[in-house]
């Protein structure tokens, strides 16, 4: 660490709940995954998320680095020593409070995988129990806004590393291109779907339903299943088509926070949707919204209008 918690200075009772009131508070979260056991969740004693099931977390101390926190967190919370190096971000959340005059956090989480030989023993000042999760569903009802959104970020992640480690994942993300598909998908009347992205890369743009191929995937397969998980249509046999060549793409942004951006390769492809099927659309959860679009728009990204003028759709001058 580069500071100890021996050096920290702290505010009297009366500055903090002054700062409680007037500033928002920077705090950590940790997603630990503990062997093969699961998540790591605590029951708190203390508030805000009082009585609730948490992750282990605290506030940030002036004079500390983030990688200072992390592992203060792992080691005050729950005796435990953590390795940062492959640490894998999962996002911010502002949590508001009514209690602690109306606290407002603003809390950053990392996922963190460690063996489970080593023994946890947890602050019985913060927390009263602990449990193992291994899937959405394990979620208590009891759990904290802010770790409900972590957790589902980070089983999210894991289902879409199909089997794969997320920290091998990760890697895999860091080093090499992401081969995927995208679907124009025409309606009737001459305008093109299009989703609002959730998550990075891309987060909050207009986009073509699609996403990464597994291995042992044809691409149409691969197409298929994008257009039955993100919208919740089966297309019909001979709807698909695809068009002729490849595509690629590089971003600055990464879902996982590893800095080093997101390359793809994509194959691409066309299909035509009826009104019954724009009626039956079930969106999942990482696209908020979808929209039917009779033209390009100039402010799009150049992806999607080069794509877009290759299937015959061109932003009118």
């Amino acid at each position: 660490m580069r500071i100890s918690v021996a050096e920290i200075k702290f505010a009297p009772k009366e500055i903090f709940y002054q700062i409680l009131e007037w500033a928002v508070m920077p705090t950590f979260d940790l997603v630990i995954e503990y062997g093969d056991e699961g998540i790591i969740l605590l029951k708190r004693t203390i508030a805000p998320y009082q009585a609730q099931w948490a992750l282990p977390g605290l506030r940030m101390y002036k004079g500390e680095e983030i990688e200072d926190t992390l592992l203060r967190i792992a080691s005050q919370e729950l005796g435990l020593k953590i390795e940062l190096s492959k640490r894998i971000f999962l996002g911010q959340y502002v949590g508001k409070f009514a209690t602690e005059q109306n606290r407002q956090d603003l809390s950053t989480a990392f996922h963190i995988r460690i063996r489970s030989d080593q023994k946890i023993k947890f602050n019985e000042k913060h927390f009263s129990s602990m449990k193992m999760i291994k899937s959405k569903g394990d979620i208590p009802l009891k759990t904290g806004a802010s770790y409900k959104f972590y957790l589902n970020r980070y089983f999210d992640l894991k289902e879409d590393s199909r089997y794969l480690p997320l920290d091998l994942y990760r890697q895999i993300h860091e080093q090499v291109p992401i081969p995927g598909v995208d679907i124009i998908l025409k309606t009737l009347d001459g305008g093109f779907l299009l989703v609002q992205r959730q998550t990075e890369p891309a987060k909050g743009q207009w986009w073509l339903v699609g996403g990464r191929v597994y291995k042992n995937e044809l691409l149409e397969q691969a197409a298929r299943r994008k257009v039955q998980e993100e919208i919740g249509l089966k297309l019909p046999p001979g709807s698909l088509h695809q068009v002729r060549g490849s595509y690629e793409t590089i971003f600055t942004a990464d879902p996982f926070g590893h800095g080093k951006g997101t390359h793809t390769i994509n194959s691409c492809f066309v299909a035509e949707l009826t009104t019954e099927d724009l009626a039956a659309i079930q969106l999942d959860r990482y696209h908020p919204q979808f929209q039917v679009f009779p033209r390009v728009e100039k402010e799009w990204h150049p992806y999607l209008k080069e794509v877009l003028k290759d299937v015959g759709i061109v932003r009118p001058e």
